[in-house]
C-alpha cells in the first residue's frame, strides 16, 4: 500500500543531503555505509527526527562534500 506523501517529508537538512547524494548517483544506504551509521538512523536524521552529533555532522560533510557551515545552517533554519 502506498504511503501518504507527507509521512516521509525530508527536513531542509535532509533535502540538502539527498540532493547531493542524488547528484553523485549515491543513496542513503551509501551514506550509512560510509559514515558507519545504520540506514534507519540516517533516515531518521534526514527526516528531522534527530539532530546529528558534531562527529556525525563532520562525517556526513566528508562523505557528501557539503561544508559544515552549510549543513549547520540547514539544521538551524529548521528550528
Amino acid at each position: 500500500m502506498p504511503r501518504a506523501a507527507n509521512m516521509h517529508q525530508k527536513s531542509e537538512f535532509g533535502k540538502l543531503i539527498c540532493n547531493r547524494l542524488s547528484e553523485n548517483g549515491k543513496n542513503q544506504k551509501y551514506l550509512a555505509q560510509e559514515t558507519g551509521l545504520t540506514q534507519v538512523y540516517v533516515d531518521q536524521l534526514l527526516n528531522g527526527r534527530y539532530n546529528p552529533s558534531v562527529r556525525t555532522l563532520c562525517n556526513i560533510s566528508k562523505v557528501t562534500g557539503i561544508g559544515i557551515e552549510e549543513l549547520t545552517k540547514a539544521l538551524l533554519d529548521e528550528s
